[in-house]
């Protein structure tokens, strides 16, 4: 016993406590490393995973960017284009003639000719005195005229290039109904009115078969309010 008790004693001697417990110390150690390690990778797992995923989020972001860009450039070419369009030469004025009942007219015999001819003759003179004021004032719009009564106050011919206003009591007047239309369709005047010719008529050549009736109607639309 004493011996074992020597024993135990030289083996404390030989080695002391201290070195015991670094190793133990040692082996703890090693053994809480190797018990980080699973740890450490889960942790460079998780970092590549985020990673990934931020990469994601950014090629969907620079995706997203790219596509507005390509919409916003497309968009400001198409309106570049109808800018263009707009500013271009806008569609020509329309003057349109209808009559009402026209066997019921004062007076609209033209050279002493049938309503056909005579409505083609009154339509000519009296659009191609119309579109060059409604050019100027109402480019693109349309106006339509309904005759309801028509005053030539006695015509007869003078020759072939014109005709010649018979002196007489009455002045020539026009009778119509208007709607003036913007190129959207939408009416921007429209009403009836009476139109007298107020000035003299003597007996005269005219170069155009109607020439008063036309003045009258350029004067009527050159002051012609409309809404806005």
């Amino acid at each position: 016993m004493i011996t074992k008790s020597l024993l135990s004693w030289d083996h404390f001697v030989l080695f002391p406590p201290s070195e015991y417990v670094r190793p133990r110390r040692r082996i703890f150690s090693a053994l809480a490393d190797r018990n980080c390690w699973p740890a450490k990778k889960a942790d460079k797992n998780s970092n590549s995973d985020y990673t990934a995923k931020i990469a994601v989020v950014m090629k969907i972001a620079f995706f997203a960017i790219c596509a507005l860009g390509f919409i916003i450039g497309n968009f400001g070419c198409t309106t570049a284009v109808d800018r263009a369009a707009s500013t271009g030469p806008s569609s020509p004025a329309v003057v349109t003639v209808d009559f009402v009942e026209p066997e019921r007219f004062t007076d609209f015999r033209i050279n002493d000719r049938d309503f056909q001819y005579s409505s083609t003759v009154f339509i000519r003179d009296i659009t191609s005195a119309l579109k060059p004021v409604m050019a100027r004032r109402f480019p693109g719009h349309t106006l339509n005229l309904r005759y309801t009564n028509i005053d030539l106050a006695g015509r007869r011919t003078s020759g072939p290039q014109g005709l010649r206003v018979v002196p007489g009591s009455r002045a020539p007047w026009l009778a119509f109904d208007y709607f003036l239309q913007n190129p959207s369709g939408r009416t921007i005047a429209k009403g009836s009115q009476r139109l007298v010719n107020s000035a003299s008529t003597p007996s005269q050549s005219r170069s155009r078969p109607v020439e008063i009736e036309a003045n009258m109607m350029q004067r009527w639309l050159r002051t012609l309010s409309v809404a806005q």
